[in-house]
């Protein structure tokens, strides 16, 4: 697939790029480069360190975390057409803090933070549109993942540890002073 593939019509439905104009979705075509990615094949690795923003055409792939406890990969989520990954490494450099695996056959746009940079330094609106959207996304993101950190707290509360003064009378009773 290349880039004449992908219209500006089409990458104007992708919700990340809300508000675009035809013009600033042009810009952002300029500097995004089309993959193609098969059944199974890993699109980026948790713990690996790359810094590029991803825009599902095409297809469906899963994020994946492997659980720190098991060992076992669990899928967090499922990603479709006009969705978009990694943002976290692509705003912040840090190693990714899962995996994304294709599920089906995929087209996915890739945008690199360098050419992206060079949309900054330029001050094109596409820019700046980008970073607006992919922080509101974020923003809904971190709303959902509070929502479900607050659902798995039970009905029965978390013992509370002791305090350290506690701790340190248990220990001074012991010595039998």
């Amino acid at each position: 697939m290349t880039n004449a593939t992908v219209s500006c019509k089409r990458l104007l439905a992708v919700p990340l790029l809300a508000n675009f104009t035809d013009e600033e979705a042009e810009q952002l075509l300029s500097i995004a480069e089309s993959l193609d990615f098969q059944p199974g094949q890993i699109v980026l690795a948790e713990d690996e360190q790359s810094s590029n923003l991803w825009i599902v055409i095409d297809g469906t792939c899963e994020i994946v975390k492997e659980s720190d406890q098991t060992g076992r990969q669990v899928v967090l989520s499922e990603l479709r057409s006009n969705q978009h990954f990694g943002e976290m490494s692509f705003f912040h450099p840090a190693p990714h803090s899962a995996s994304v695996r294709a599920k089906t056959p995929m087209k996915l746009l890739r945008i690199g933070r360098g050419d992206y940079e060079k949309l900054v330094t330029e001050q094109c609106a596409s820019a700046f549109k980008l970073a607006f959207n992919a922080i509101s996304g974020l923003a809904e993101r971190l709303r959902r993942a509070t929502d479900r950190l607050a659902d798995l707290d039970s009905a029965e509360p978390l013992a509370k540890p002791p305090s350290e003064w506690s701790t340190f009378r248990t220990k001074v009773d012991a010595w039998n002073l």
